[in-house]
């Protein structure tokens, strides 16, 4: 029923992001503000540790049936 390729790839994903924000989280909150480099990584991280969420959602919202979410929203909204 569901692709487990696709479910491992994303929980990877997330994974992978959570350990990186993990580390930027040790950077000194003064260093961290200043330091551009580390708050792109950040955005980064977060934003891809989030659409991976969503994709994961999205996959289980249509496997389950319940139709084809028309976005993110979409997906945290069904029931």
């Amino acid at each position: 029923m569901y692709n487990q390729s696709l479910l491992s790839e994303r929980v990877g994903i997330i994974t992978a992001s959570v350990n990186r924000l993990k580390l930027l989280a040790n950077i000194p909150l003064e260093q961290f503000r200043i330091d551009e480099d580390a708050i792109d990584i950040a955005e980064n991280r977060l934003r891809r540790a989030l659409e991976a969420l969503f994709d994961l959602g999205r996959h289980v919202v249509i496997k389950s049936g319940y139709g084809v979410p028309a976005d993110y929203r979409s997906v945290i909204e069904y029931e």
